[in-house]
């Protein structure tokens, strides 16, 4: 066999079997660039901030109302609990127990007040933390900055966007703090006629 010969038979790769040759290849990755997942603040437009400060009134403008409502039950529940419990009558029936209804009806009158009072404070009840609990708009983080020059500094090196996106993310937190007052508030206002209805019965029996 010649040098040439020799060489050919080496640079020649082995046959392999036709079960192999059929065989499907595996070609190799291709190396991609990395993505990068796009900044929701790189969306934000003039109509975002406008409809931020729209929300920021809303919001503003129902838990005030929420607040007045609650007001009114909790004065309210709080002078029938006050003319029961100073009503001579009354007080004997309680300081002098019995199974009749009208000592039944007056505990279930002071209870159902009771709860309505309770209710009505919860609403009242500033709620002093936020579910994100961080960013550039909720007090409690802006106080949990270490000086007042560290939440200017961070203020004037947000762009309007990041702002923006504060602004937004914090219309979510009191709208949630919305939400809870308006769910104690409508137990509140529909166990209120039942409370004075129950009142109302305890003094005439007693």
């Amino acid at each position: 066999m010649t040098g040439q010969e020799e060489d050919k038979r080496r640079s020649t790769p082995p046959k392999l079997p036709p079960a192999l040759e059929a065989a499907p290849r595996l070609e190799p990755p291709v190396p991609t660039e990395p993505e990068v997942a796009p900044s929701h603040a790189a969306r934000f437009g003039k109509e975002h901030s406008d409809f931020a400060a729209f929300h920021e009134g809303y919001i503003r403008h129902y838990i005030a109302l929420a607040d007045t409502k609650a007001g009114v039950i909790f004065t309210l529940a709080a002078g029938i609990i006050g003319y029961l419990i100073n009503d001579d009558e009354i007080q004997a029936t309680i300081v002098a127990p019995s199974c009749s209804s009208a000592f039944f009806v007056l505990i279930l009158a002071l209870l159902s007040l009771g709860l309505v009072a309770a209710l009505a404070f919860f609403v009242i009840a500033p709620r002093l933390s936020a579910p994100s609990n961080e960013g550039l708009v909720f007090f409690g983080a802006v106080a949990k900055k270490a000086s007042s020059e560290d939440f200017v500094t961070e203020i004037t090196a947000s762009p309007d966007e990041r702002l923006t996106e504060a602004r937004l993310k914090h219309c979510y937190d009191t709208a949630t703090v919305c939400f809870r007052k308006y769910e104690l508030l409508k137990v509140a206002i529909w166990l209120t006629p039942i409370s004075l209805l129950l009142a109302l019965v305890s003094t005439l029996l007693n």
